[in-house]
């Protein structure tokens, strides 16, 4: 294992769930770079939620690759904001953000927060 990633994954503090074809749909919310399920420790059916999200995104555009099914967006997002809700659950201590689509090209991140009891 390269050192440097070694040590990079054990300083993450913070994730985006975030949407981008064939990724893992995880990023560091600092440093903007694609995070792998191992690094996170993500549980199988995390992992098996995202790739499933992420195939959905990658077939949510026209023909051009371009031009974005608007009909999928909220389908889209109220996944995507489960699926960051249900890692969030699974990793507490790691603060989780979701980032999603939308027509206007804004993509402000959302904290995901537990539960409070």
């Amino acid at each position: 294992m390269n050192i440097l990633r070694h040590q990079w994954k054990n300083m993450i503090k913070a994730v985006n769930v975030m949407p981008e074809f064939e990724s893992t749909g995880l990023w560091d919310h600092e440093s903007k770079i694609m995070v792998s399920f191992e690094d996170l420790k993500v549980p199988p059916d995390i992992r098996h939620m995202l790739s499933e999200w992420i195939e959905y995104y990658d077939n949510s555009f026209d023909e051009d690759y371009i031009t974005f099914k608007p009909f999928r967006t909220n389908a889209l997002n109220g996944w995507g904001r489960r699926i960051a809700i249900a890692l969030k659950k699974e990793l507490p201590t790691i603060d989780v953000y979701y980032i999603g689509e939308d027509e206007s090209g804004t993509h402000e991140p959302e904290f995901i927060k537990t539960e409070e009891k």
